[in-house]
């Protein structure tokens, strides 16, 4: 083979399409995505804000009802709502 400059530069430009192919072709490695956080399950260990805050997200009673429920209240309404 001879080493003219035009014989090398389209061996180059066929050797880099070759790699751009195989880069193309190779399987790509899966990323697995963390899981989403799920919401803190209703527990009397949560803050009352904590509680009143997924009152809230849920729906639960009304705003009334959330500002003077106890803590106890807040998780057993959000437990009935968990299990419906």
């Amino acid at each position: 083979m001879s080493n003219h400059p035009i014989e090398v530069a389209i061996a180059i430009a066929i050797s880099g399409l070759i790699a751009v192919i195989a880069l193309l072709l190779s399987p790509r490695p899966t990323v697995e995505l963390p899981a989403p956080a799920s919401a803190p399950r209703p527990s009397i260990k949560l803050s009352r804000a904590e509680l009143c805050a997924l009152a809230r997200e849920h729906n639960i009673q009304n705003a009334k009802w959330r500002a003077r429920a106890t803590k106890a209240e807040f998780v057993r309404a959000l437990q009935q709502e968990v299990a419906s």
